[in-house]
C-alpha cells in the first residue's frame, strides 16, 4: 500500500511531536467534528465529545470504516434524531478522514496525496459533497427505508461471571463448569 508513495516530511518542531507515540495532530476537521458531537450528543460536555472524537480520529488513522465508528455510536447509545444530522455526521467523518495522517500514506493524508497525484490518487477515502453534506461513496443515508427495511434489532448478551450460574444449564457455577473451556 505505501509502495510508488512519497515521504511525509515534517517540519522540526512537528517532528519533535511525533517523538511521544500518542501524539495525533488535531486539524480544523478534527475541531469540527468535535464541537459537532459536543453540541448533538452531549449538551455541550466538550470533554465527552473529545473522547469521542479522539476515537474516531484513531479509528480514520489506522483501521477506517464507518461500520466500526457507527458501532462505537450504538455502544454509547448515542442515536441520530434525523437525516439530515447523520449526512452532516457522514460529511464531518469523511472530512476528518480525508485529512489525518496515515502510515499507509507515508505520513501523508488522503487530501494531500489527492493534491499530489490527482484525482484518482491511492489512499483517498471519501470526496465530500459541498451541496449536500453527504460523502460520495457512501451516499445520503434514508434512515426510513435503512431503518425499516435493513436493520434488525438485536440485543447483546451478556457475558457470564465467573460465579453465575452457567449458561449451558448444568446449574453449577461458570467457573466450576464452562469457563475453563472457553
Amino acid at each position: 500500500m505505501r509502495q510508488d508513495k512519497p515521504w511525509y516530511l515534517p517540519d522540526k518542531k512537528s517532528l519533535l511531536k511525533y517523538k511521544d507515540s500518542y501524539y495525533y495532530e488535531i486539524s480544523d476537521q478534527y475541531t469540527a467534528l468535535s464541537a459537532y458531537l459536543a453540541q448533538t450528543f452531549y449538551g455541550g460536555d466538550e470533554y465527552k465529545a473529545d473522547i469521542l472524537c479522539e476515537y474516531i480520529q484513531g479509528i480514520c488513522q489506522f483501521a477506517f470504516s464507518f461500520d466500526i465508528v457507527l458501532d462505537e455510536f450504538e455502544r454509547r447509545n448515542l442515536t441520530f434524531k434525523s437525516e439530515d444530522e447523520m449526512n452532516e455526521f457522514i460529511h464531518l467523518v469523511a472530512e476528518m478522514a480525508n485529512n489525518t495522517r496515515i502510515w499507509q500514506n507515508n505520513g501523508f493524508t488522503p487530501k494531500e496525496l489527492s493534491e499530489k497525484f490527482g484525482q484518482s490518487a491511492p489512499g483517498t477515502l471519501l470526496q465530500p459533497s459541498r451541496s449536500s453534506g453527504t460523502a460520495q461513496g457512501v451516499g445520503p443515508v434514508d434512515l426510513r427505508t435503512s431503518v425499516a427495511n435493513n436493520v434488525i434489532p438485536f440485543k447483546r448478551e451478556e457475558k457470564a461471571g465467573r460465579n453465575d450460574p452457567c449458561p449451558c444449564g448444568s446449574g453449577i457455577k461458570y467457573k466450576q463448569c464452562c469457563l475453563s473451556k472457553s
